[in-house]
């Protein structure tokens, strides 16, 4: 029998309002690049949800710097908390992009041998590990603290561990792929998460991020691809290319290649010279081959 997914009981509402007239800069630093200084404010973002009924509002500011965007300080949730399951498990997949086929093809594009070592961060459900196991013949371990992780580490027999990352690692030893797809916008401080994501990759290995484009906080964006991407109360910093790219390269990354697909920044680096095989068609079989 098939469960339909939990429903909030008040519906979430993200209402995007731009300026008529230029604001008045914040003077703040920014949580990407550390620059200090007034950050023009793009617009403002107001929000209910259930544990929230009376709402919220922030401004999303700019980084003439880094040209990165972000909210003023947010306190980050704990995913691990059951009530984080309030939002239904539609914000999930909104979040999480929902098709296999996104999932499963970056992952798919890193040309490395059965036995390599993957980690992914906030892998949530399990599907991208799924994948990397059954298709790809690599050694895999997860790391995330949500109920969803939980319910599909059971479902799908997966080695997940309950808890964040960097603390949650069993051990210190280096990994040859490490993924964390639609995380770096969920913390405070992006440089900090790069440079433990450094520190684990082995000499030789790659790192797939992914995370929503900050270009496309443009009055041209359909509203409801903005409310997504905008997610406030748990989006904290969005990365253009070129701040994605300056970020990574501050890090220690080598051979760093970002690029865009739809409204989302995929990046890949590290040992990225000849390890990606960029013929997409050629991976059908192999994820049809999966889904059987």
């Amino acid at each position: 029998m098939t469960t339909s997914p939990p429903q909030p009981a008040t519906a979430p509402a993200i209402r995007v309002h731009w300026p008529d007239a230029p604001a008045a800069p914040q003077d703040l630093v920014c949580p990407n690049c550390g620059a200090e200084g007034p950050k023009p404010r793009l617009l403002d973002v107001a929000w209910t949800a259930p544990k929230l009924p009376r709402g919220d509002r922030k401004p999303v500011l700019a980084c003439p710097a880094c040209t990165a965007r972000f909210y003023p300080p947010l306190r980050v949730p704990n995913y691990g908390d059951p009530d984080v399951m309030d939002w239904g498990w539609h914000q999930f997949h909104i979040q999480h992009g929902a098709g296999l086929v996104a999932i499963t093809r970056l992952l798919g594009r890193i040309a490395r041998k059965p036995g390599t070592r993957c980690l992914e961060i906030g892998c949530g459900y399990g599907f991208g590990l799924d994948f990397a196991r059954h298709a790809m013949g690599w050694t895999c371990l997860g790391i995330d603290p949500s109920p969803m992780a939980r319910v599909g580490a059971a479902d799908l027999g997966l080695d997940i561990v309950d808890g964040y990352f960097p603390d949650a690692l069993p051990d210190a030893a280096p990994w040859d792929v490490i993924a964390a797809t639609e995380v770096i916008e969920h913390v405070q401080r992006p440089a900090a998460l790069l440079a433990e994501l450094r520190a684990r990759l082995a000499p030789d290995g790659i790192l797939l991020l992914t995370t929503p484009d900050g270009a496309a906080i443009d009055r041209a964006t359909p509203e409801t691809d903005l409310a997504q991407l905008l997610a406030p109360g748990i989006h904290m910093v969005f990365q253009t290319e070129a701040s994605l790219r300056r970020l990574l390269e501050s890090a220690g990354f080598a051979n760093v290649r970002v690029g865009r697909e739809g409204f989302t920044l995929v990046a890949y680096a590290g040992a990225t010279r000849g390890a990606l095989a960029e013929d997409d068609a050629a991976q059908r079989p192999r994820f049809r081959a999966w889904l059987a």
